[in-house]
């Protein structure tokens, strides 16, 4: 994950900064025990160090596990997205976390992580001129900046036609936000039936638009 020529460097420990990797320079940011949820950090129980409240994907009526380092490493945080260069020490972060996909943000010189007033269960993020869109699971769209944080603004609800399940927010050069998924293409690499089949992928269909949500200011 990188941006503005910022990198996020994690290792599941929990120190969560930024690195230039021209200048050498580095922020730090709240770490990875204080996003919400996250009850304890605890690096004398390997590969269960940390304890968090919440339900999970295929355990609906559990409240509270525990994962290892590699988890949060890999897989805890899943997007980070900049306000603006942090160089300016005038910044946000917004991130996507956990299994089911929360939002959570933090400002330059936070503490700990945020959670945002929305609606659970993120798709994607993305940020433009000092404002955050917010697209969650079920295709609405939010909106907010530094002074509306943690509240967000509701642009485009549910779309009535059917949208894929993947989906990302792209921001045209007219300046309008779309829905936007990915097809791939595959083609066999050896035709003999006898022959265990390999496939290759031979071209991307694209960036295809699904559903036009909303006009940016």
């Amino acid at each position: 994950m990188s941006a503005f020529d910022w990198i996020l460097a994690i290792d599941g420990y929990p120190k969560f900064c930024l690195i230039n990797p021209f200048t050498r320079a580095q922020i730090q940011l709240p770490p990875l025990d204080t996003f919400p949820d996250v009850l304890r950090f605890d690096h004398n129980k390997p590969n269960e160090e940390y304890f968090i409240y919440g339900a999970r994907r295929y355990i609906p009526n559990q409240k509270t596990y525990s994962k290892g380092l590699a988890y949060f490493r890999e897989i805890f945080v899943n997007n980070v997205v900049l306000s603006s260069n942090p160089a300016s020490n005038e910044f946000m972060v917004m991130a996507i976390y956990d299994e089911l996909g929360e939002f959570a943000f933090c400002r330059s010189g936070d503490k700990k992580w945020s959670k945002l007033k929305v609606s659970r269960f993120a798709e994607d993020v993305m940020s433009y001129e000092g404002k955050f869109y917010d697209l969650t699971r079920s295709r609405e769209v939010w909106i907010g900046d530094a002074i509306s944080l943690p509240q967000m603004t509701r642009i485009a609800p549910h779309p009535s036609r059917h949208v894929p399940n993947e989906c990302w927010l792209v921001r045209m050069t007219s300046g309008e936000l779309v829905f936007v998924n990915m097809k791939f293409k595959w083609k066999p690499i050896v035709d003999d039936p006898e022959e265990r089949e390999y496939y290759k992928t031979t071209h991307l269909c694209g960036l295809r638009a699904i559903s036009r949500t909303v006009e940016m200011d």
